[in-house]
């Protein structure tokens, strides 16, 4: 090819992009301008985008009929064009892209041929195909860089031959039939920008608020002799600004029997902390305190989430909230007093602290203080602030009976003498358990993962505790290793598949 040629090649393309250009500027696909979506709920997100998708679908899209009759239609001419040249064509096995703005289609492809020197040749094809009165025809159709069709002033300056009737949305007014595909995506787009921007949920808050309900649901449901199953994944979480919602399908056994239902809360931050507003099991209303959340409030713009601390899973299940880096601290250890005595008698019932209270804030006192710490979530220093008094204290009230604690050994041990007696006493209660690490191990099942931690109950390893932990305590489980002490608090669960006792829901707390 001389020099002359290559430049006429070049002419051509530039000819080419500018006359493309052109003809989309013709069609209206400039950019979308930006929505101010920072008022539309969560609900109302998803809607506009589901207006937007079936328009989509409607005007926008090609079926598997449709585009063999598109290609039908490119094959023919091309080959035509061909035929002329006394050349024979093939087509790809694949390689095929249509698109399809209300009644315009394109197609891009490519042939192969061999030439007169019998090299072997590709040029890509790509075609302009418009809809009128239900009657499909090529108007510009290129073979490399060469326009062999190009009937494109014949078009007109819209996407459609006819207008279709208006699809107005009913979220943002827009009507979404004078959009194109690729200004539709651009909405699509802002969506969802949008939804992640202010309705996304974040695990932080979410962990949080699954322990707020996982605790008002247990306390309420021991109260009336109850106990629940809680699922190994599929939990729901929504959020509109900072109201979040928790859904969880769980089984719930009683006098009466067993029975399927979902846990439903909204929590939402007031005062700076989050606080269950609204908690339903089944069909019974827990807990509704969702005039707390001020309707006036300018919820786009209420408290940042990322400032909201870990869950406490040992308070009265309403609110989670606790910074001890800012306060005094009223109790350490070497303190004595009346208040270090209330203390020692508050982890006692709590199941933290053995022994009488004397008074004195000594090692074990400070081993108790730090296990209540780790059990909730908490900066574990062993120091006692106000508000971590105020919170044990507040916790007396939750704790539904005395955990009762068990070595590995021991709870092996009663479940072996009388299986029915165990379960009579121990099932579906929370329990800890103390041991060594025998192994730590992983499995995945469909969309979720497990922890198994085994407890040694004998030198060799054969007979164990099972304790489960959920996906949820992968960081904990990590920080785990081989023929460590622990003490572990779970749900017994009864005895295994092999014959071990085994703890579901578990956390390691010593």
């Amino acid at each position: 090819m001389n020099r002359h040629t290559s430049l006429k090649a070049l002419l051509r393309i530039l000819i080419l992009i500018v006359i493309a250009s052109l003809f989309l500027y013709s069609f209206g696909s400039a950019e979308v301008s930006q929505l101010n979506l920072s008022r539309t709920s969560r609900e109302e997100l998803l809607q506009f985008m589901d207006e937007i998708s079936s328009v989509i679908d409607l005007y926008h899209s090609t079926s598997s009929n449709l585009e063999s009759e598109l290609l039908g239609r490119v094959k023919t001419s091309v080959e035509s064009y061909f035929d002329k040249k006394d050349i024979s064509v093939s087509w790809p096995w694949f390689d095929y892209s249509y698109s399809r703005d209300g009644d315009l289609y394109t197609v891009s492809t490519h042939v192969e041929y061999r030439d007169s020197n019998n090299k072997k040749q590709e040029p890509n094809v790509y075609s302009e195909l418009f809809s009128v009165d239900d009657n499909i025809q090529i108007y510009y159709l290129t073979i490399g860089n060469e326009a062999i069709i190009d009937s494109r002033n014949m078009l007109p300056n819209s996407i459609w031959d006819k207008e279709p009737e208006p699809i107005i949305s009913s979220i943002t007014g827009l009507n979404l039939t004078d959009y194109t595909t690729d200004e539709l995506h651009s909405l699509l787009n802002q969506t969802t920008d949008e939804l992640k921007r202010n309705h996304e949920p974040k695990s932080s808050v979410t962990d949080t608020i699954r322990s707020m309900t996982v605790t008002a649901t247990e306390k309420y449901l021991s109260e009336r002799d109850s106990t629940i199953s809680w699922p190994w994944f599929d939990y729901t979480y929504t959020n509109d600004w900072d109201l979040y919602t928790f859904t969880a399908p769980v089984t719930v056994k009683s006098s009466a029997g067993k029975s399927d239902m979902d846990v439903y809360s909204e929590a939402y931050p007031i005062n700076g902390q989050y606080t269950l507003t609204y908690l339903s099991i089944g069909d019974d209303i827990v807990l509704d305190n969702r005039e707390l959340v001020n309707s006036d409030t300018d919820m786009s713009s209420s408290i940042d989430v990322s400032a909201v601390n870990s869950a406490v899973s040992g308070n009265n299940g309403i609110s989670s909230s606790l910074d001890t880096d800012t306060e005094p601290v009223i109790m350490q250890l070497g303190s004595t007093g009346e208040d270090v005595r209330i203390l020692q008698e508050y982890l006692h019932e709590l199941g933290f602290l053995s022994g009488s209270a004397d008074g004195n804030f000594g090692n074990k006192t400070k081993k108790a203080v730090l296990s209540f710490q780790k059990a909730n979530k908490l900066t574990a220093d062993g120091n006692v602030t106000q508000s971590l008094f105020d919170l044990i204290e507040q916790s007396i009230t939750s704790v539904p009976e005395k955990v009762q604690r068990y070595t590995s050994v021991e709870l092996y041990e009663q479940y072996k003498q009388n299986e029915v007696a165990a379960d009579a006493e121990l099932k579906g209660k929370t329990i800890e358990v103390s041991g060594t690490i025998y192994s730590i191990d992983s499995t995945s099942f469909l969309f979720s993962t497990t922890y198994t931690v085994l407890l040694y109950v004998d030198e060799w390893g054969i007979n164990d505790v099972y304790c489960y932990f959920g996906e949820e305590k992968l960081n904990e489980v990590a920080s785990l290793r081989k023929d460590q002490k622990v003490v572990i608090r779970g749900v017994c669960d009864g005895l295994g598949l092999f014959g071990d006792p085994e703890l579901t829901k578990c956390e390691v707390i010593e």
